[in-house]
């Protein structure tokens, strides 16, 4: 008897869906832990990403410091920097729902959500200055790749042509293709 509850029980710990929710808890746990590569900000290349960037700052005092594919291309992770932190507290509620939109398909990618955890946003009660925060969404069948561009939209806001970077995109492969 006792064997075959062990064995039971055994069984429930592999179970793909707990696997899931222990891989998701360490990428976060990883997410917060690792620091941020990139420049002081990302920089548009056409008048329309520099609006979209500008309103963003001057409406939700935050800048984009990336977007990247992460677990084998089925999330983005968007990292953002607190510009100031009074404008910000609104990007934490939950009630304001950030939509990735793909500019080939124009389908919406929502904040990705995971089983007994809720939706893969940073929380925070007071916002610091300067401080790096992220946002997951889904990327279902992974829609979106490498050097496809898409729309941040919250609420009101739109933030066009955001140039979707590799997982393994980093400061020194940057330097190096350069020269």
């Amino acid at each position: 008897m006792k064997r075959k509850g062990t064995r039971i029980q055994n069984e429930k710990r592999g179970h793909p869906r707990y696997m899931y929710s222990a891989l998701f808890f360490l990428l976060i746990f990883a997410m917060t832990l690792s620091p941020v590569f990139g420049e002081e900000g990302s920089k548009g290349d056409d008048n329309s990403t520099k609006d979209g960037h500008v309103i963003l700052r001057d409406k939700w005092g935050i800048e984009i410091v990336r977007l990247k594919i992460t677990a084998a291309g089925h999330i983005l992770d968007l990292r953002y920097r607190v510009i100031d932190p009074v404008k910000s507290f609104p990007v934490f509620d939950t009630k304001i729902k950030p939509v990735l939109i793909d500019e080939q398909t124009g389908r919406d990618l929502t904040i990705y959500t995971a089983p007994r955890i809720g939706g893969m946003r940073q929380k925070a009660r007071r916002p610091e200055s300067g401080r790096v925060y992220f946002i997951l969404f889904s990327n279902p069948a992974g829609l979106v790749k490498e050097g496809n561009k898409v729309t941040l939209k919250i609420e009101d806001v739109k933030v066009e042509h955001i140039l979707v970077e590799d997982s393994g995109s980093s400061v020194e492969k940057k330097d190096n293709s350069g020269g």
